[in-house]
């Protein structure tokens, strides 16, 4: 077994009930990248009005240290967020197996979960502005416990009518249209 491969996590494409993983659509990796710029810079900002507060409040320049590092810090949020992007998309696959849902993902904190198809009540689509913007939908799987739903991120459009009816008809459901 190669030294860096984690025997708790599965490698992209193997699987013990035959179903390959399926890796989500590249261009997920742009939704992630800009809405990870977006909470990156949000939070600099609310980082640098503090600091002008306390600037002003205190009378204390603090122009040469806190202000550089905040530019700074803004400047490596590109790259930093580049390389976690990156790192995420490589993590992140799912499949269906006969019984159920399995979805692997992390980087620092590596969750591998699995929904039955017997527990499965509901498959919901969403979009938001950046996913609609880049044509792709996050499926999310609903159960009875809010603690078991789960969600399948960066699903290209040809496959996403294909994949909610699947889910559907494996867990013995219609999709109520």
């Amino acid at each position: 077994m190669d030294a860096l491969a984690s025997p708790s996590l599965p490698p992209p494409g193997a699987g013990r009930h035959g179903a390959e993983f399926e890796p989500l659509a590249p261009r997920v990796r742009w939704v992630w990248f800009i809405s990870g710029i977006i909470s990156d810079l949000f939070g600099i900002g609310v980082l640098a009005g503090v600091a002008v507060l306390v600037d002003l409040r205190v009378q204390a320049s603090l122009w040469p240290w806190v202000y550089l590092g905040l530019a700074g810090l803004a400047i490596a949020a590109l790259p930093l967020r580049s390389l976690y992007v990156l790192a995420a998309y490589r993590r992140w696959r799912f499949r269906l197996t006969t019984t159920g849902v399995e979805l692997v993902h992390g980087v620092l904190w590596r969750r591998s979960s699995a929904m039955p198809f017997h527990r499965l009540q509901q498959v919901d689509t969403a979009q938001g502005p950046i996913e609609r913007a880049l044509g792709l939908t996050t499926i999310q799987l609903r159960s009875a416990a809010a603690t078991t739903d789960a969600t399948i991120p960066g699903i290209a459009p040809e496959r996403v009518g294909d994949l909610r009816r699947d889910l559907l008809a494996r867990a013995g459901r219609d999709d109520g249209t």
